[in-house]
């Protein structure tokens, strides 16, 4: 039983009236229902694919223990997620090149071996 219901649960023991009780039990489940359905919005994305390429993404997912929906979503989040670092990236080397502080940090015999990796 959740934290919520067994506070509301104790105050029946201290003999609240049982419409108190109810009032609070529906207060909660109303916010987590809110909750729920602000969690279920979703658009709809459709995309036309080759019958190959539709049986990989439906062998990987399920490789992966998901739904094709599922698999395809977090791909596409990883995917925005490394342009994004690759983003950050590129702007923190176009500082290097206007920042002598930066630039001296970034140019030093030590990270040097970093560079022929």
């Amino acid at each position: 039983m959740n934290g919520v219901l067994v506070k509301a649960a104790g105050l029946i023991n201290q003999h609240l009236c049982l419409d108190t009780f109810t009032e609070i039990v529906y207060i909660y489940t109303r916010g987590v229902l809110n909750m729920a359905k602000a969690e279920m919005a979703r658009e709809r994305l459709s995309i036309d694919v080759l019958p190959e390429e539709h049986r990989r993404i439906k062998a990987y997912a399920a490789l992966h223990g998901e739904t094709i929906r599922e698999y395809v979503v977090e791909s596409v989040l990883e995917r925005l997620r490394q342009e994004g670092e690759e983003k950050e990236l590129s702007a923190l080397t176009m500082n290097l090149k206007q920042d002598p502080i930066l630039k001296e940090l970034w140019n030093n015999e030590k990270d040097a071996a970093y560079d022929k990796i």
